[in-house]
């Protein structure tokens, strides 16, 4: 087990640092439940143990919500993607039909953007926003047992839930970015995104 205080690697059922004479343990006043000093949340109620760095990193240099879960790879995140777009889209169809007679098929022949774009974009920067800022991911990401977090393993504010959600459909809305997102997502150790690197978030799977 590496020590939190001087990074001495001791051997996994040590009780105290053999370098610096910590204690490896740590009980969690919230549960009672002892926890391994490197850990920043307690692994019984994910009650806080210890402060994060500036950057949200734990004790072992990896973003600290990846103590809450590991991180979201491609596949989930699409169909997370899915799960939330259609609902949305049909009630934009259906908004947009209502408030301006237009149809499905309008916005297939137009060729360019239409007022059921419009309303798709800005209800689903109201969804995004409220959801994920209090509930910590869409009803597609909760449903996937994900979510949407700060590197610390805090939840976003409305600021920047709604900076994520214009970053991706910005990003999704041009070939070569979209691209680089998916390879980014398949490829990085930390699942992270364009959105997600710009707007400091993680996606994990609660486990």
């Amino acid at each position: 087990m590496r020590c939190p205080a001087c990074g001495h690697q001791n051997p996994e059922h040590a009780r105290l640092c053999r370098d610096c004479g910590l204690s490896l343990y740590v009980e969690c006043s919230a549960c009672g439940v002892e926890n391994a000093a490197d850990r920043t949340f307690c692994t019984n109620c994910q009650a806080q143990l210890r402060e994060t760095s500036p950057a949200g990193l734990g004790a072992t240099g990896a973003p600290a919500a990846f103590e809450l879960g590991r991180p979201a790879g491609f596949w989930i995140r699409f169909l997370a993607s899915i799960i939330d777009g259609i609902p949305l889209f049909l009630v934009s169809a259906l908004l947009a039909w209502v408030i301006f007679g237009e149809s499905i098929f309008d916005w297939a022949e137009s060729g360019g953007v239409t007022a059921g774009d419009g309303l798709n974009f800005v209800l689903g920067g109201l969804y995004a926003t409220a959801f994920v800022s209090l509930l910590g991911g869409t009803v597609g990401v909760l449903l996937l047992k994900m979510r949407i977090l700060r590197p610390d393993g805090t939840m976003l504010g409305p600021g920047r839930a709604l900076a994520r959600y214009l970053v991706l459909v910005v990003s999704s809305a041009f070939i070569l970015p979209l691209i680089v997102s998916a390879f980014m997502v398949g490829i990085r150790q930390d699942r992270r995104s364009i959105h997600d690197l710009v707007c400091d978030t993680v996606m994990v799977i609660q486990s």
